[in-house]
């Protein structure tokens, strides 16, 4: 409620321009400051008493004091990631190197030799692969809009970590996207004998999952699961994706 009214027009204004739902932040609420999540249980009941916001909750209202915790930050971050994919550049003519990127130098060299019989297999021997570590999933580096980028990671809380949002990939991955307007491909490493999805056996249930999140939908299709030895059917996906 504000002084003189409240914003249930405006809210209901915003939806029917957007056809959803609008997200409602509510700033001020002391009890959130100690709260790590996205709303306060005390702005929860005070929400649960307004039927008209009732249909907000839970995954369109939060409540903040004076500073966003890591909670709010990955909430943010996805949802003006899922805003910016809407707007992606094209492509620049085809892709002229493969680059693969980590923070880890084993990973990247195990998937180099991986790439290396893909390309072969594909014809693509020519083709150029570059290795790029980097120190801090921070760091500003250089893309090359020709290149089609993999990254590669050791495990799924890698990707996303909601507890974590500044130490997962997510960032890099959009980077990559927005700025050469190519999904780059995702593996990560899993070790062998780890059960695969039931739907797909190229995925861990943990890495299906998280690609069920609507700020990771641009890579769906474009991530696999590698064990220390990749089959045949991980070099076929690979192959298919290279090709």
């Amino acid at each position: 409620h504000k002084e003189g009214g409240d914003y249930s027009a405006l809210l209901a204004k915003l939806e029917s321009l957007s056809g959803k739902l609008p997200l409602v932040v509510v700033v001020g609420d002391a009890s959130s400051k100690q709260c790590q999540s996205l709303l306060s249980a005390q702005a929860s009941l005070m929400m649960q008493s307004q039927p008209r916001l009732v249909r907000f909750l839970p995954a369109h209202i939060v409540s903040m004091d004076q500073r966003l915790n890591k909670a709010h930050h990955s909430a943010f971050f996805d949802l003006f990631a899922q805003a910016a994919v809407h707007d992606l550049p094209e492509p620049q003519g085809g892709v002229e190197s493969v680059t693969l990127l980590s923070d880890e130098q084993g990973l990247i060299s195990r998937l180099s030799q991986i790439i290396a019989t893909v390309l072969g297999r594909a014809g693509l021997g020519g083709l150029r692969v570059n290795e790029l570590e980097v120190m801090s999933r921070d760091d500003e580096i250089s893309l090359n809009p020709r290149s089609l980028y993999i990254i590669i990671i050791g495990s799924e809380d890698d990707l996303y970590n909601a507890t974590n949002p500044d130490g997962d990939f997510r960032m890099l991955l959009h980077r990559i996207l927005f700025h050469t307007g190519r999904p780059p491909l995702l593996a990560v490493s899993g070790p062998n004998g780890a059960p695969p999805s039931a739907s797909n056996p190229l995925l861990s249930p943990a890495l299906e999952g998280l690609l069920r999140n609507p700020a990771l939908y641009p890579y769906t299709g474009h991530a696999i699961t590698l064990p220390e030895v990749a089959g045949e059917s991980h070099i076929t996906w690979l192959s298919n994706r290279l090709a």
